[in-house]
């Protein structure tokens, strides 16, 4: 009777219903999704079951604290990509079996960032390590492919560029103060960029719509730069801030090619990342602000969200700098912050902080929509997989050694 609805694994999807209403799942013939509901066909008939709402499906256990995430898609398998403090492996999990799939050994030092991109029609993954090098593993095989060294400390952070002249690169900054320019096939170092005082903290890449290959990165020494990755230069250097820069964001907005800053001063700076000019400053953070993200819940709406370790969440318009309201509900600092989908609300956030909480938000009526409280300790990172705007999938990761997918 369901043979013309796309058939999911059974033991997949029972993940989403509350065992009550599975009396008996040996009767169960054929089961699968339609439109956000269970269809259960038993003894010819068909029963329709409304899936669970935001209920921790997944339950991923390391042995050590969690310190990165990520997502990867391996032939068409979504799979969680994740590191632990002081632990110099990397671990690829299958969101189908709920195993691990490879775990991933050759750095000797912890892994401190990660990123993933397709290459040669592969999906691939590259690893920063405080061993002061990066690698690029292949993700299919789980075999190391490439060591990029060179380095002198290590690495914070690193990026994939794709450059139409250059192809593939891999940009890497460091506690050395130097960024890296590498060239992702065959590990050639391109360039080596000294113009910081002190660590590289983050990078970003900048879309000016002219061909250009640029780039801008955030330090320790309170500044920020942007870079020509053809002529292997600095273009400007963007100073205001007081403190370290923890994250940066690009967007163009009419016509604007706007670079947005937060730093531990206690501000975000918005700034025309070609001239330099910076064009707002928001003041409202008491502690160091360590994410932001774009969101646009209408048309005509543009605004900026900020986490910080104030335990606020802003919201701001973008296009006037004016501050909007606060998202408040967690106890302690709050660590990420995502932009993620739920039916019936044009813009929602979700947070984790060190309260042990994951919270979902209505950003428009600066309300919360529902709270999660099922890690034991601090929640550090989120992930969305949202793949369905009715839907809301992400996964959380914490000091309590788990990680948790949400849905």
């Amino acid at each position: 009777m369901l043979s013309s609805i796309k058939k999911t694994s059974i033991l997949n999807l029972l993940q989403y219903v509350a065992p009550e209403k599975l009396e008996l799942i040996k009767e169960i013939k054929n089961i699968a999704i339609v439109r956000s509901r269970l269809a259960l066909e038993r003894d010819n008939k068909i029963q329709i079951e409304e899936l669970n709402e935001f209920k921790d499906i997944v339950d991923l256990k390391h042995d050590k604290m969690i310190s990165n995430i990520t997502k990867i898609k391996i032939n068409d398998e979504l799979c969680i990509v994740s590191s632990c403090h002081n632990d110099p492996k990397i671990r690829i999990w299958s969101l189908l079996t709920n195993q691990i799939k490879f775990v991933l050994e050759d750095h000797i030092e912890a892994i401190t960032c990660l990123t993933t991109f397709d290459f040669e029609d592969k999906p691939v993954i590259v690893s920063g390590s405080s061993d002061k090098s990066l690698k690029l593993w292949d993700a299919e095989s789980g075999k190391l492919q490439t060591t990029y060294s060179g380095h002198d400390d290590v690495v914070k952070c690193c990026f994939h560029f794709f450059s139409n002249f250059d192809g593939h690169l891999l940009i890497s900054g460091s506690a050395d103060f130097s960024i890296k320019i590498w060239r992702v096939k065959d590990g050639f170092l391109q360039a080596t960029l000294k113009e910081h005082k002190y660590s590289v903290t983050c990078l970003t890449k900048l879309n000016w719509d002219d061909g250009s290959s640029v780039f801008a990165s955030g330090s320790a020494d309170f500044t920020i730069k942007t870079w020509d990755i053809c002529e292997g230069k600095m273009i400007k250097s963007l100073n205001g801030h007081n403190d370290y820069i923890n994250n940066l964001l690009f967007k163009k907005l009419d016509n604007e090619y706007l670079l947005i800053s937060c730093s531990s001063d206690f501000t975000i700076k918005i700034w025309n990342s070609k001239t330099g000019i910076n064009i707002f400053t928001l003041k409202g953070h008491s502690r160091s602000i360590n994410n932001i993200i774009y969101l646009q819940p209408e048309e005509d709406k543009h605004l900026l969200a900020s986490s910080s370790l104030d335990g606020f969440i802003k919201i701001w318009n973008l296009k006037t700098g004016k501050f909007l309201h606060n998202l408040t509900g967690h106890k302690e600092t709050i660590n990420s912050i995502i932009e993620t989908n739920l039916k019936g609300y044009k813009s929602v956030i979700a947070s984790a902080g060190s309260d042990k909480s994951v919270r979902l938000w209505d950003v428009l009526q600066g309300e919360e929509i529902k709270s999660f409280v099922k890690h034991t300790r601090s929640v550090n990172n989120l992930v969305n997989l949202t793949v369905n705007k009715k839907m809301p999938v992400f996964v959380s990761s914490s000091l309590d050694k788990s990680i948790k997918l949400w849905r």
